[in-house]
């Protein structure tokens, strides 16, 4: 299974995706004591391929800074490598793409990016922009797709082999698209439309209010944790009709 973070950080905002350290230490902690090794995405796909139901996969969504400042050091004193979402147009920048009612956050640097790199994170696109791909042309995804990846590969001098989609939704032309794009496999987020496809890779996001307890229910497929991901995926919808009301001021960079 995929767990997905978003933002790691002391101070809380209004929405639900800021996990203090502390609990992620603990999560970590409690998944390790059950037997559970963490690979970045492309090992977890060979893991999880030949079997292995003690294989985890860790990602976070977005490259925050407090990612960097935060969440790396916990994993590395753990041996844990993570993979890390990238979006390629905003990099050490302020999260402007999102809506949000509290303060903005900024993503890492090029320079925080090329360190986690250096500990052994994986680097998976999250596009370009953030801007949702299903709502756009053909040759707007694609480019999304293609500008990102190229991107990321050049200033960090890494493969680039997993996409992860903006928001976690995509339909199959935007899967078959990725394909076209380069990517290996690509994940969504809770829902599974085609669960054997390698771009239709499902994710159980992480909360600020989500227990060791509430971990365990994810891992087994619990009905509660899958309509609680339902209900709280309202957010997304919001950003997504803040993007379409007032347009997503760096898609020109893509």
């Amino acid at each position: 299974m995929v767990l997905v973070y978003h933002k790691i950080d002391h101070k809380p905002e209004w929405g639900i995706n800021v996990v203090s350290p502390v609990r992620l230490e603990q999560q970590l902690d409690f998944l390790q004591r059950l037997g559970y090794s963490f690979y970045g995405i492309t090992a977890y796909l060979t893991r999880r391929s030949i079997g292995d139901q003690k294989a985890l996969s860790v990602m976070f969504d977005d490259a925050y800074e407090n990612v960097y400042q935060f969440a790396l050091p916990i994993l590395q004193s753990k041996g844990i490598e993570a993979t890390l979402g990238v979006i390629s147009s905003f990099v050490g920048l302020e999260n402007q793409w999102d809506f949000t009612m509290g303060k903005r956050f900024r993503h890492a640097t090029w320079e925080q990016l090329l360190e986690m790199t250096a500990h052994g994170w994986e680097i998976a696109s999250h596009s370009c922009s953030h801007n949702y791909l299903s709502s756009m042309s053909i040759n707007s995804q694609l480019r999304e797709m293609a500008h990102s990846r190229s991107t990321l590969e050049t200033r960090l001098g890494v493969s680039v082999k997993h996409l992860i989609y903006p928001f976690g939704r995509a339909n199959k032309k935007t899967a078959g698209l990725a394909l076209m794009a380069g990517y290996q496999s690509a994940s969504i987020l809770g829902q599974i439309l085609s669960p054997k496809s390698p771009y239709f890779l499902p994710r159980r996001p992480v909360y600020c209010f989500d227990t060791p307890s509430g971990l365990l229910r994810k891992l087994r497929n619990s009905p509660f944790e899958t309509a609680k991901e339902k209900t709280m995926a309202f957010g997304s919808k919001l950003s997504i009709l803040y993007q379409q009301l007032s347009g997503n001021p760096h898609v020109r960079h893509c």
